[in-house]
C-alpha cells in the first residue's frame, strides 16, 4: 500500500531518514509528489479495518431490513377492506382455518365448517367466511407474508454481495416490499 506522506527534501532531511524506513521493513519511493512509502503491515492492518467496517455497515444494514420486516408483520395486512393482524399467532390460526377450509372444499371425510365462523380483524369487526372464503383469505394471508419474508431475504442478500461500505449504503431498503 502506497501512501503520500509528505514533501521530502533530501538536503534537509538526509538519506539517513530514507534508510532508517528502509531498515524498518518500509519500501520507499521518491517522486515528484513526494515521498510514498509501501508498508505490508501497515496495507494489511487497513485491509482488515476496512473488511471490519463493511462487516459492520452490513450487520447494520441487515439488521435495519429486520426491523422494516417486523414493522411490516406488526401493522398487519389489509383485506378486502379491514384490517386483519397477521403476527406468528394470527399467521398460525389463520393457517389451520385455512387448512380445515381446504379439507371442508375438498371433501374430507370428518371435516367441516363451525356454524357461524367468522374472522375478527385488528379493529375487533367480525368478518363472517364460509370455508371457500376463509380459504382464499388464508392464502391471501400467506401470499403477503410470503412476499414480506422473501424481499426481506432478497435485501439482505443484496447486503452481503456487497463489497464496499457506499454500495452497502446505495442499496434502497425501502424498495420492493408489498403493499
Amino acid at each position: 500500500m502506497n501512501l503520500t506522506i509528505f514533501s521530502y527534501d533530501p538536503a534537509a532531511q538526509g538519506s539517513a531518514y530514507i534508510a532508517a524506513l528502509e531498515a524498518a521493513g518500509v519500501t520507499c519511493t521518491l517522486t515528484a509528489a513526494g515521498l510514498l512509502v509501501s508498508d505490508a503491515a501497515l496495507a494489511a492492518s487497513i485491509a482488515a479495518d476496512a473488511a471490519a467496517i463493511l462487516a459492520q455497515a452490513q450487520t447494520i444494514a441487515a439488521a435495519n431490513v429486520t426491523l422494516m420486516l417486523a414493522g411490516k408483520i406488526a401493522a398487519g395486512w389489509t383485506y378486502d377492506g379491514a384490517l386483519y393482524q397477521i403476527d406468528a399467532g394470527a399467521q398460525a390460526n389463520i393457517a389451520a382455518m385455512g387448512a380445515l377450509a381446504g379439507a371442508v372444499q375438498s371433501n374430507v371425510p370428518g371435516a367441516s365448517w363451525p356454524t357461524g365462523f367468522a374472522w375478527i380483524d385488528a379493529a375487533n369487526g367480525s368478518h363472517a367466511m364460509n370455508a371457500a372464503q376463509m380459504f382464499v383469505f388464508a392464502q391471501g394471508a400467506a401470499t403477503y407474508v410470503s412476499a414480506l419474508i422473501l424481499n426481506a431475504r432478497a435485501l439482505k442478500d443484496a447486503i452481503l454481495a456487497a463489497t464496499t461500505v457506499n454500495a452497502v449504503q446505495a442499496i434502497d431498503l425501502t424498495a420492493g416490499w408489498p403493499s
